[in-house]
């Protein structure tokens, strides 16, 4: 989902980022991810929130419907705009956040957002680009995300021709503006590379990097308790 109400919908990998996602969450719980009430912001394809509808109550919101019949009919679709959500105060005990803070204008209103529909005991699942990563995750190039934000935006439409309106966090600034929402902050990210087939991630196990490589890590994986 994007600030200006464009979202992008894709089905490669989908399987497995869920069940890393799956893996993440029971791995901080120490529980099977079932019989929860779970939201999805920015579902997408809805390939991940029908994952977990399988064993527990998915809702998915999306600035545009982008969900396919199959996976629709699995999970509730809700269309919404921006970071306010059409939510109760303590409507669900999960929610998850793939790849989507990164493309709305406030941070700060995602997150306390998040906080607000959690029941208290309630995790969020947070995956990010990292801005300290050298190199800009939707065109390789180096240092481009480093330019000022005006500078930067440009730089991408004159590259792939669209306004992405892109403001990557840092893991330092994520996990700020977490604690300021309220949350208390695990950060997985290490875990995952040290360990990736506990996670279902593929790549080599890096037991040797230290947990300070999750700085300039290619991307940010967080848990946020409530």
């Amino acid at each position: 989902m994007t600030a200006d109400g464009r979202s992008f919908a894709s089905a490669a990998g989908r399987e497995a980022k869920a069940l890393k996602i799956e893996a993440v969450l029971a791995t901080h719980l120490a529980t099977p991810i079932e019989g929860r009430t779970i939201l999805d912001v920015g579902c997408g394809s809805g390939h991940i929130a029908a994952h977990f509808a399988a064993k527990n109550r998915v809702t998915g919101v999306d600035a545009v419907d982008q969900t396919t019949a199959a996976e629709a009919a699995r999970f509730t679709f809700v269309l919404t705009k921006g970071e306010t959500l059409p939510f109760p105060d303590g409507s669900f005990d999960i929610a998850l956040s793939n790849h989507v803070a990164a493309y709305l204008p406030s941070l700060d209103l995602h997150l306390a957002e998040l906080f607000r529909v959690l029941r208290r005991g309630g995790v969020v699942y947070v995956a990010t680009p990292n801005r300290f990563f050298p190199l800009e995750p939707h065109t390789r190039k180096p240092f481009l995300h480093w330019l000022p934000r005006d500078a930067y935006r440009a730089a991408l439409r004159r590259i792939t021709g669209r306004d992405e309106r892109v403001r990557i966090p840092s893991l330092l600034g994520l996990r700020r503006a977490a604690m300021r929402a309220g949350f208390e902050v695990r950060d997985y990210t290490m875990d995952i590379v040290r360990d990736p087939a506990r996670f279902h991630f593929e790549g080599p196990a890096r037991s040797w990097l230290p947990r300070a490589a999750s700085l300039i890590s290619p991307t940010v994986i967080l848990v946020l308790s409530r």
